[in-house]
Protein backbone atom coordinates (compact mmCIF):
# COMPACT_ATOMS: atom_id res chain seq x y z
CA UNK A 1 0.00 0.00 0.00
CA UNK A 2 1.44 3.13 -1.33
CA UNK A 3 1.61 6.39 1.33
CA UNK A 4 -0.96 8.02 -0.60
CA UNK A 5 -3.56 5.08 -0.03
CA UNK A 6 -2.89 5.20 3.25
CA UNK A 7 -3.28 8.61 4.04
CA UNK A 8 -6.80 8.13 1.90
CA UNK A 9 -7.82 5.38 4.06
CA UNK A 10 -6.91 7.26 7.66
CA UNK A 11 -8.75 10.28 6.11
CA UNK A 12 -11.92 7.69 5.70
CA UNK A 13 -11.56 5.65 8.87
CA UNK A 14 -11.40 9.88 10.48
CA UNK A 15 -14.55 11.03 8.50
CA UNK A 16 -16.32 7.57 9.85
CA UNK A 17 -15.02 8.50 13.77
CA UNK A 18 -16.23 12.02 13.25
CA UNK A 19 -19.66 11.06 12.47
CA UNK A 20 -20.11 8.58 14.76
CA UNK A 21 -19.44 10.82 17.35
CA UNK A 22 -21.46 13.88 16.51
CA UNK A 23 -24.63 11.13 15.86
CA UNK A 24 -23.63 9.74 19.22
CA UNK A 25 -23.54 13.66 20.84
CA UNK A 26 -26.65 14.74 18.55
CA UNK A 27 -28.98 11.22 19.92
CA UNK A 28 -27.52 12.04 23.04
CA UNK A 29 -28.69 16.06 23.35
CA UNK A 30 -31.98 14.65 21.51
CA UNK A 31 -32.47 12.35 24.91
CA UNK A 32 -31.50 15.06 27.64
CA UNK A 33 -34.02 16.94 26.00
CA UNK A 34 -36.69 14.80 25.78
CA UNK A 35 -36.17 13.57 29.37
CA UNK A 36 -36.24 17.86 30.43
CA UNK A 37 -39.25 18.11 28.17
CA UNK A 38 -40.94 14.95 30.22
CA UNK A 39 -40.11 16.53 33.37
CA UNK A 40 -41.26 20.10 33.01
CA UNK A 41 -44.98 18.39 31.64
CA UNK A 42 -45.56 17.76 35.25
CA UNK A 43 -44.88 21.49 36.58
CA UNK A 44 -48.46 23.16 37.76
CA UNK A 45 -48.75 26.81 36.46
CA UNK A 46 -47.70 29.13 39.24
CA UNK A 47 -46.06 26.50 41.37
CA UNK A 48 -42.75 26.46 43.40
CA UNK A 49 -40.50 23.40 42.65
CA UNK A 50 -39.68 22.44 45.95
CA UNK A 51 -37.42 19.17 44.54
CA UNK A 52 -37.15 16.81 41.51
CA UNK A 53 -35.21 13.84 40.77
CA UNK A 54 -34.21 11.85 38.00
CA UNK A 55 -33.53 7.72 37.97
CA UNK A 56 -32.56 5.83 35.02
CA UNK A 57 -32.51 2.28 34.97
CA UNK A 58 -30.81 0.29 31.66
CA UNK A 59 -32.74 -2.98 33.26
CA UNK A 60 -35.72 -3.14 33.19
CA UNK A 61 -35.16 0.08 31.07
CA UNK A 62 -36.66 2.64 32.62
CA UNK A 63 -36.68 6.60 33.43
CA UNK A 64 -38.52 7.92 36.62
CA UNK A 65 -39.19 11.24 37.48
CA UNK A 66 -40.02 12.21 40.91
CA UNK A 67 -40.63 16.12 41.89
CA UNK A 68 -42.35 18.00 44.53
CA UNK A 69 -44.47 21.75 43.99
CA UNK A 70 -45.54 23.76 46.17
CA UNK A 71 -48.87 25.85 45.02
CA UNK A 72 -51.32 28.45 46.28
CA UNK A 73 -53.94 27.62 44.69
CA UNK A 74 -56.78 25.48 45.31
CA UNK A 75 -56.64 21.76 45.77
CA UNK A 76 -60.03 21.12 43.50
CA UNK A 77 -58.19 23.42 40.56
CA UNK A 78 -54.59 21.84 41.18
CA UNK A 79 -56.66 18.16 41.24
CA UNK A 80 -58.71 19.11 38.03
CA UNK A 81 -55.37 20.38 36.14
CA UNK A 82 -53.48 17.26 36.83
CA UNK A 83 -56.66 14.91 35.53
CA UNK A 84 -56.61 16.90 32.54
CA UNK A 85 -52.87 16.70 31.44
CA UNK A 86 -52.42 13.29 32.40
CA UNK A 87 -55.78 11.68 31.99
CA UNK A 88 -55.63 10.56 35.48
CA UNK A 89 -58.21 8.90 37.74
CA UNK A 90 -58.85 9.14 41.70
CA UNK A 91 -57.39 6.97 43.82
CA UNK A 92 -58.07 7.90 46.67
CA UNK A 93 -59.55 10.95 48.38
CA UNK A 94 -59.78 12.09 52.08
CA UNK A 95 -60.79 15.98 53.29
CA UNK A 96 -56.97 16.79 52.88
CA UNK A 97 -55.25 14.88 49.97
CA UNK A 98 -56.11 13.31 46.64
CA UNK A 99 -54.45 10.44 45.02
CA UNK A 100 -54.38 10.26 41.60
CA UNK A 101 -52.88 7.75 38.60
CA UNK A 102 -53.06 6.46 35.37
CA UNK A 103 -51.08 4.96 32.36
CA UNK A 104 -50.82 5.39 28.62
CA UNK A 105 -49.12 3.50 26.17
CA UNK A 106 -48.08 5.33 22.94
CA UNK A 107 -45.32 4.84 20.55
CA UNK A 108 -44.33 1.04 22.38
CA UNK A 109 -43.49 3.65 25.56
CA UNK A 110 -45.38 3.32 28.60
CA UNK A 111 -46.02 6.49 31.05
CA UNK A 112 -47.31 6.09 34.72
CA UNK A 113 -48.41 8.80 36.19
CA UNK A 114 -48.82 8.65 40.32
CA UNK A 115 -49.60 12.55 41.71
CA UNK A 116 -50.44 12.41 45.84
CA UNK A 117 -51.67 16.15 46.72
CA UNK A 118 -52.55 17.61 49.81
CA UNK A 119 -53.87 20.44 51.95
CA UNK A 120 -51.13 22.25 53.90
CA UNK A 121 -50.86 25.73 56.39
CA UNK A 122 -48.22 26.42 53.74
CA UNK A 123 -50.61 25.73 50.67
CA UNK A 124 -51.28 22.71 49.05
CA UNK A 125 -48.12 20.16 48.35
CA UNK A 126 -47.90 18.28 45.10
CA UNK A 127 -45.62 14.96 44.84
CA UNK A 128 -45.82 13.55 41.49
CA UNK A 129 -43.97 10.41 40.32
CA UNK A 130 -43.69 9.24 36.87
CA UNK A 131 -42.28 6.42 34.97
CA UNK A 132 -41.39 6.39 31.34
CA UNK A 133 -40.62 2.57 30.34
CA UNK A 134 -40.04 0.86 27.02
CA UNK A 135 -42.22 -1.89 25.97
Amino acid sequence: MNEKDRRYNQTIVWGCGLLAAVTILGLTALIVLLIQRERDAAHYPGSEPIVGHINYDVKPNYIRLDQAYLTQDDLVYVHGWYEDKFDLEVDDETEDCIILSGSRNRLQVGRMTHVSMCSTPSGQMVFITRLISRH
